[in-house]
């Protein structure tokens, strides 16, 4: 009894008594962005790359394709309606427990003001719960939101989309990104758990304004009379 407890502690010291628990393996199966740039959709899985006015990170959609995960940023400057979403079908796989993709689920984080999100499994047409997501996210637009509704149920393969429609002033400038991050941040939209493995991921969207615009040709000149005028009668005064 004594040797057998003792081999056991040894193997245990090793790693080898219990392994331990292996995070699921990320894996992009489709991502899609549409905004009011054009009004079309921008998909990986259909080869229509890259959406116009997007700025990627080094991580996301490509150089890193182990994890697909990073930021896209769009900048929008024009005075009226705008809108952008993104749909988002990531795949995790424990392979560990070979348990494949569909023992997936998604919670709500925090919605930000003009924000609005979905998580459901991308094949579903549940006459309970229309239209599909992808469906929403053809139609989205500043009339169309999302429904704001998740997925919360496991057993099923996840696909996440989220959208932001605002308006803008004349001469003002604003920075809308979309982040995926396998790191818990400080806020985020939706998250895509993966129960067995542990694995998370984190959805967020953020948008800032980051300058205002220059003045037109006609008020620039109308300012260069009013600075002449005040120095013509100054120049009276002296």
């Amino acid at each position: 009894m004594r040797k057998f407890v003792t081999a056991f502690l040894i193997l245990a010291a090793l790693g080898l008594a219990a392994p331990p628990a292996q995070a699921g393996t990320i894996q992009l199966a489709e991502m899609a962005f549409k905004s009011s740039a054009d009004g079309l959709v921008y998909n990986t899985s259909y080869g229509v790359w890259a959406p116009p006015g997007a700025s990627f990170s080094s991580a996301l959609p490509g150089t890193l394709p182990d994890t697909w995960l990073g930021s896209v940023s769009f900048t929008f400057s024009g005075a009226g309606e705008h809108y952008v979403a993104g749909f988002f079908d990531y795949q995790i796989v424990d392979q560990l427990n070979n348990n494949g993709i569909f023992d997936e689920e998604a919670w709500w984080g925090a919605l930000p003001t003009g924000w609005s999100g979905k998580s459901n499994d991308p094949w579903d047409l549940n006459p309970s719960n229309p239209p599909p997501i992808y469906d929403q996210f053809v139609a989205f637009d500043g009339a169309n939101p999302f429904d704001n509704w998740a997925l919360n149920t496991p057993g099923h393969d996840v696909a996440v989309a989220y959208g932001y429609a605002f308006t803008l002033a004349a001469g003002v400038t604003r920075k809308v990104t979309f982040t995926v991050t396998d790191v818990l941040p400080s806020s985020y939209i939706l998250k895509q758990v993966d129960p067995i493995s542990g694995q998370v991921l984190y959805f967020n969207g953020t948008a800032q304004d980051v300058g205002v615009g220059v003045p037109d040709s006609g008020s620039t000149l109308t300012l260069l009379g009013l600075g002449l005028a005040v120095l013509a009668r100054l120049r009276r005064r002296t």
